[in-house]
């Protein structure tokens, strides 16, 4: 079984909620614009409301992902950091002695 990757799950409920506001205001003033133009055909309000929902959304996920992504590369930085072995205070034959597979 595989395991759930809560971190994908987490940015995608976090896109998704964010999505979905944006998806109806963006619907709802293009049916105005459609309306006050006096396009009254479904066709044409249907086919900008594509168009307009999927700029809108590849720009939404493009900054959330990116958002996502910079906090992955500050974790992994973090998490690398905390992991390392300071012997910058030891000389050569303590780190040989403390260290002996490190130093060769």
């Amino acid at each position: 079984m595989n395991k759930l990757d809560k971190a994908s799950l987490k940015e995608s409920m976090i896109d998704t909620s964010i999505a979905l506001p944006i998806a109806w205001g963006m619907s709802y003033l293009t049916l105005i614009l459609m309306y006050a133009l006096n396009i009254s055909d479904a066709f044409i309000i249907s086919l900008l409301q594509t168009i307009v929902l999927t700029i809108v959304s590849v720009l939404r996920k493009y900054i959330i992902r990116t958002k996502f992504k910079k906090i992955e590369i500050v974790r992994n930085e973090e998490l690398l950091n905390s992991s390392s072995i300071d012997i910058n205070h030891l000389d050569l034959s303590q780190r040989q002695k403390k260290y002996p597979s490190a130093t060769n």
